[in-house]
């Protein structure tokens, strides 16, 4: 009994477990919750995050409306949507997640409006006169015309209108041709810059500048026709490197214009004047430039030696003394070597090699007079010299032989050696008498046989002639062989600057010896004061000549050149002009188109004077841009003034 009942209980139980069984459902999806979007607003196409629940782990299993846009799902967690923001028109939508039939309350978010970047295509048009209206034409200008400047190179424009897609503005006043346009938002400047040509109504013509080389700091006038007084001007020297604009000052018909001090170079005058196309001459003019010099020669501060007291002694300064001062030449330590002449073998008083230090106007001897004069047994005047690249110290030997001095750079020792292979004699009515030497790169020996018109090569480590070089020119319609008093290299050293001790020109020559005057009348200059009866005259025969024109200059004999490699500038001491002058080159170079400009002195002028300089030798300039002189005996600085 007991164990029927229970069975029958169990059978109960397990029927009631299977009812419930049956009854059993699938759980009810629960409704997806939006608590966040990131970023709640932006533009289309964005990537945003929807923070929330309930979301479907699939990504197909969840469908997104931004109002009734679907946007792309990238990536789902049941707490977490990425989507791709579609397109819509600015302004808030609402944002909706559906999970199946379950369907989220609405989230906000908001559409932006796009803002493009400016840009400027063109002008149009891009050719018209001051005061005009053009328009800039783009596009994303916006309507605010009060964030914009339109600029014609500096010079502010007028906004009258704007639009999307114009800006209209009025063309500035100007002096210039041309002028790029930039329009600029803020700060920012929007692409791309513009080209715009002014039109001009009215035309101007400029006449032939008279000059042809002007000295920085002075002033020239040019023509121009239909050029007011009341015109606003701008003249500007249009070079190589560039436009230098200039000070200007306008009359009826002509403007005179102010060349800038220190300037230099070949330039052309453009002339800008508002309301007319500019103009420009049609010939280039030079402009050069030389500081003042300044020699103080009453003060013993002022040189080195007794400065018209002569002798050979060693000393400091003023106390030094020095026969005729002759070559100069500036040593690799800083040094200058001085040659000396005069006195007489016997005495021990004449020529002689010394050494200048100009730090401290120490003055030593390098070579004594009776070393010099091989013990006394030759004459022998070493006027100029010039060192190798290995220090060595080469001297023109003037003695009547084909005779070089050395002076060894190893143990200071004095050597002679006299040309073999020497060439004929040109003039046989004339000696031999060597003036002054150069070395080429190679360490080759030029020097110049002054009464024989010829430069001699002598190469390194040899004593034969090895080319002989007649230097000719064409001094008033006839050809002359040119006395080569003095003589430097000229440009790049494939040039010859020559000095004529009786033609009284400057010569410039080839290195075959074909040459053209390119300063010097011919005529000797001097003074006259009544009393003294070694010139003839009774007037200043002196002058630099007119600018443009230096072979209307007076030129004498010469004892020293110095060529500045870097602009072309030729200084020179003139023995019969008592001066310390410089040739300047004109355009392109061209030195019979430059000028020559008195720097010291002038024949009418004493060696006991301020200023005066006689018996003019060689010169060396120092890095400083002062030189050193030989002069009056002694060796003096003339330092550029400052400005």
């Amino acid at each position: 009994m007991n164990k029927k009942f229970f069975i029958m209980a169990i059978a109960a139980v397990l029927a009631i477990f299977i009812s419930c069984n049956k009854e059993e459902k699938t759980p009810e999806q629960p409704t997806p919750q939006i608590t966040a979007i990131s970023p709640a607003s932006g533009l289309a196409g964005i990537a945003a995050t929807i923070t929330g629940k309930n979301f479907s782990v699939e990504k197909d299993g969840n469908v997104v409306l931004f109002g009734e846009a679907v946007a792309t799902v990238t990536s789902a967690s049941a707490t977490s949507l990425v989507v791709i923001v579609p397109e819509n028109e600015p302004g808030k939508v609402s944002v909706t997640v559906a999970v199946g039939e379950k369907v989220s309350t609405g989230f906000d978010f908001t559409y932006e409006v796009p803002v493009y970047p400016a840009e400027l295509h063109s002008l149009n048009p891009a050719k018209a006169q001051m005061g005009a209206e053009i328009t800039l034409v783009g596009k994303h200008f916006g309507d605010d015309a009060s964030v914009y400047t339109v600029l014609f190179d500096e010079d502010v424009a007028e906004i009258k209108s704007i639009t999307d897609e114009a800006i209209v503005v009025v063309v500035p006043e100007t002096l210039d041709e041309q002028a790029n346009v930039i329009l600029k938002k803020g700060d920012e400047m929007i692409p791309t810059v513009q080209q715009f040509t002014y039109e001009f109504p009215k035309t101007l013509a400029m006449g032939a500048i008279t000059g042809i080389i002007y000295e920085a700091g002075t002033d020239f006038t040019v023509p121009v026709e239909n050029l007011a007084e009341a015109d606003e001007v701008k003249a500007v020297l249009v070079g190589k490197d560039g436009e230098v604009e200039v000070e200007c000052l306008a009359e009826d018909g002509v403007l005179i214009v102010y060349v800038p001090a220190k300037l230099k170079g070949d330039y052309k005058l453009k002339v800008y004047v508002k309301g007319c196309l500019p103009v420009e001459s049609a010939a280039e003019f030079a402009v050069y430039y030389v500081p003042q010099y300044q020699l103080d020669l009453t003060d013993p501060d002022g040189y080195i030696g007794g400065y018209g007291s002569g002798s050979h002694k060693d000393g400091v300064g003023s106390e030094a003394r020095f026969n005729s001062t002759s070559g100069v030449a500036l040593a690799s330590d800083g040094s200058l070597w001085v040659t000396t002449i005069g006195g007489t073998i016997s005495n021990n008083t004449g020529h002689a090699i010394r050494k200048v230090n100009p730090t401290t106007k120490e003055v030593t001897t390098v070579i004594e007079p009776d070393v010099l004069t091989l013990g006394k047994t030759q004459n022998i005047y070493p006027y100029h010299g010039a060192f190798a690249s290995n220090g060595d110290y080469y001297a023109a030997c003037k003695n009547g032989k084909f005779m070089i001095g050395k002076v060894s750079a190893a143990d200071n020792t004095w050597s002679v050696f006299e040309c073999t292979n020497t060439p004929a004699k040109y003039n046989d009515s004339k000696g031999i008498n060597f003036m002054n030497l150069i070395l080429d790169a190679q360490d080759n020996i030029y020097v110049c046989d002054r009464d024989q018109s010829r430069i001699l090569k002598v190469n390194a480590g040899s004593t034969d002639v090895a080319a002989t070089i007649q230097v000719k020119a064409t001094i008033n319609g006839e050809e002359n062989n040119i006395q080569i008093n003095h003589f430097v290299w000229g440009k790049n050293k494939e040039q010859f600057i020559v000095s004529g001790a009786d033609d009284l020109v400057l010569v410039l020559a080839d290195m075959s010896g074909n040459g053209t005057v390119i300063a010097g009348n011919g005529l000797k200059p001097h003074y006259y004061d009544g009393t003294n009866t070694n010139n003839s005259g009774t007037t200043l025969n002196f002058t630099d000549g007119e600018p443009g024109n230096p072979l209307s200059a007076t030129i004498g004999q010469i004892g020293g050149i110095f060529y500045d490699e870097a602009d072309g500038y030729i200084y020179f001491n003139d023995i019969n002009s008592k001066a310390f002058r410089v040739l300047v080159p004109g355009v392109g170079g061209d030195y019979t188109k430059g000028a020559v400009k008195t720097l010291l002195g002038n024949p009418s002028l004493s060696a006991s004077k301020e200023g005066g300089l006689s018996n003019l030798g060689g010169l060396v300039r120092m890095s400083d841009g002062s030189f050193y002189i030989a002069a009056n005996k002694a060796i003096s600085k003339a330092s550029p003034v400052v400005e």
